[in-house]
């Protein structure tokens, strides 16, 4: 009884130190960093849950990735939070702490020990590397996979120690739920084959003499299998699921704007994996100068690359030769080399070649190498002082791990603070910069915005979204030609990409190519159906052509998705039913419009022109004067001179 009431004190006091460190989420906002791709500017979540969306979310590959269970995750938040960010943020939290809780109650049905178990969810959940996939909303995906991960381990134990097959097909059924949310994870069938190894021993050879102290009727419980080859075979299923989800990520990467593989040398991609290994290695122990993005470096020198050879092999020897007196070396070693392959850079290079959320799932196979090592060592060699200093030094450790994580997670709180710790990380990360900048454009630090536009492109001319956001940005200044020249820069480097269309739109609008803009509206349909600022500006085509019923349709059907300043749409909307003789629903519109936007001058002369052709003087006079008090002048100046005159008692309301 004593025991399990100290197990329960444990496991509070673990869930209250993440609450703790993590708590702190509930009141961040977004962040520039593919939130939006996922999220806010995403049309197909933003009505939760419909059949539409869920369809889609199995057909999509954006940001080069297949990943249905991921999109349904976010639909979920969307049903259940809408846009508050703060509840996203809450539900990444509680899916990491049932991750803990998950890998816990795992490595203590494998190996028995409850105090080791928890001292590697421990380090799990509060390693400051970490903090990545638990405090940025789009990282759901790390979390999805790598707790399904978990939960395929689970029912495979329970298969190895009962004969029917039900759980065999859950272990299976949640390996192919954890590739539906990040194939990242493809490597699962010989981390099973590890854990085949150690602890479960189903391996033949393995000396009894060696199995698990604290459990030695759980070890015996277990099913055995003559030979490796027949525990490759039992893993047949799991195999194909893999290789079927590999060739899934690799088209998807092509389709969703990925690096393809080949794009890169094979000798390339072999010094950047060596680079990644050794750099979530090192930060795994001295977790400081940590960053959002790191990017990919030009030349590594070559002293790095051998250290990396000599770590991996070092490691790797020392492990082998453990093998048999220390099982969990090998195990837990390879655990980590393994489940860092996929994004290790020697399959597919991309823009990212190392981030701190790689190590989500393969820190599981170091933290037993670290924990079951250092018990070890201590109930070896140690005397009874030595193993409770070193216990209390433990706790030290963890308690300076949590202080750690917590400033790491407080980086996360909004785009500006985020980019502006990376960008002093990381000055030639063209990602860092880019970001900085659309954070300081979004509240109106518009020339410190181009800045770190210029900057990005500096360091990487053919960033695509540098060029894109600095296009937009020169847009907003005024600066026209200039801004066309570099969202068609930016067009060339993406050509499937539907935003970039959009804005181009826009500039050849404002230029007077009403015909270049069409072209560009119709691309950006043709790349993405219904895209909402592309439909919008189709309608101002529309109607500077005369077509003023197809205007209204686009204008509608741009208003129904669109995330936007509605002010220039529902006014366009308006001028389209006005145009067709609709007055009554045009004033509707625009009393909305003026309701959400009352400093929008223009609005207020359209109003007054639609109420004066509608008979009401007295309202269009009204409307007229605000819109005078607003600083609303153009071409429209004699008409409102007209009406102020009126409204004074002269002249007469001919137009001559």
């Amino acid at each position: 009884m004593r025991q399990r009431i100290s197990r329960l004190l444990a496991l509070s006091l673990l869930v209250t130190a993440v609450a703790a460190v993590y708590g702190q989420v509930a009141g961040f906002s977004f962040v520039s960093f593919d939130d939006g791709v996922y999220i806010t500017n995403n049309p197909h979540l933003r009505g939760g849950f419909t059949a539409e969306g869920v369809a889609w979310a199995f057909r999509a590959t954006r940001s080069g990735h297949w990943h249905p269970l991921t999109w349904l995750s976010h639909m979920l938040d969307v049903e259940l939070f809408g846009l508050w960010a703060g509840g996203h943020h809450l539900m990444s939290l509680l899916i990491h702490l049932a991750n803990t809780l998950i890998l816990v109650g795992l490595l203590e049905r494998l190996t028995g020990s409850f105090w080791r178990s928890l001292t590697v969810a421990a380090l799990f959940a509060f390693h400051p590397l970490h903090a990545e996939t638990v405090a940025w909303v789009a990282d759901r995906k790390d979390l999805l996979s790598t707790g399904l991960a978990l939960l395929s381990v689970r029912a495979y134990v329970a298969y190895t120690r009962d004969t029917r097959a039900i759980a065999y097909l859950l272990s299976f059924s949640m390996f192919a739920l954890a590739l539906m949310a990040k194939s990242m994870v493809v490597t699962l069938p010989v981390l099973l084959l590890l854990l085949d190894y150690w602890p479960l021993r189903r391996t033949p050879g393995m000396d009894r003499a060696h199995d698990v102290p604290e459990a030695p009727s759980a070890a015996n419980r277990i099913r055995r299998t003559q030979g490796w080859g027949l525990l490759i075979i039992e893993k047949a299923p799991f195999l194909m699921a893999s290789f079927t989800a590999s060739l899934v990520a690799v088209q998807a990467m092509a389709g969703g704007g990925g690096t393809s593989s080949t794009h890169h040398p094979i000798s390339m991609r072999l010094v950047h994996a060596l680079s990644a290994y050794l750099h979530h290695f090192v930060k795994t122990f001295d977790p400081t100068g940590l960053a959002v993005h790191y990017p990919v470096r030009g030349g590594i020198p070559l002293w790095e690359s051998a250290a990396a050879v000599l770590l991996l092999a070092g490691v790797t020897v020392i492990a082998v030769y453990n093998r048999h007196r220390a099982p969990y070396l090998l195990t837990g070693w390879l655990w980590f080399a393994a489940a860092l392959l996929p994004v290790s850079g020697l399959v597919a290079l991309g823009s990212t070649p190392m981030a701190d959320r790689y190590t989500y799932f393969p820190h599981i196979g170091l933290f037993i190498v670290l924990t079951w090592g250092a018990a070890d060592l201590v109930n070896k060699h140690g005397s009874a002082s030595l193993r409770t200093l070193l216990r209390v030094a433990g706790v030290g450790l963890l308690g300076i791990l949590c202080l750690l994580c917590r400033q790491q997670v407080h980086l996360w709180q909004d785009s500006r603070t985020l980019f502006s710790h990376a960008v002093r990380i990381s000055p030639q990360s063209a990602l860092a910069r880019n970001n900085l900048g659309l954070a300081l454009a979004s509240q109106g630090e518009d020339e410190e915005a181009l800045t770190h536009f210029l900057a990005a492109m500096r360091v990487d001319p053919e960033s695509m979204e540098a060029q894109m956001n600095l296009g937009i940005a020169l847009a907003r200044k005024g600066r026209i030609p200039e801004a066309a020249g570099h969202l068609e820069a930016a067009g060339r480097l993406q050509p499937e990409e539907a935003e970039i269309r959009s804005y181009l739109a826009r500039c050849h609008l404002a230029l007077g190519r009403v015909e270049a803009a069409e072209a560009a509206c119709r691309k950006a349909l043709a790349l993405e159906a219904g895209h909402p600022r592309a439909l919008i500006n189709l309608g101002e085509v529309l109607m500077r052509q005369g077509r003023v019923h197809e205007a209204e349709t686009a204008y509608r059907r741009g208003l129904r998705r669109f995330r936007g300043s509605v002010a220039r749409p529902m006014s366009g909307l308006a001028s389209a039913l006005a145009a067709q003789g609709r007055l009554s629903e045009a004033v509707v519109i625009r009393r909305q419009l003026l309701s959400i936007s009352p400093g929008y001058g223009e609005n207020w002369y359209r109003l007054a022109v639609e109420s004066y052709l509608m008979g009401d003087r007295a309202s269009a006079v009204r409307y007229c004067r605000r819109a005078r008090a607003l600083g609303f002048e153009g071409l429209e100046a004699a008409f409102l001179e007209r009406l102020e005159r009126f409204g004074r008692g002269a002249g007469s309301w001919e137009m001559n």
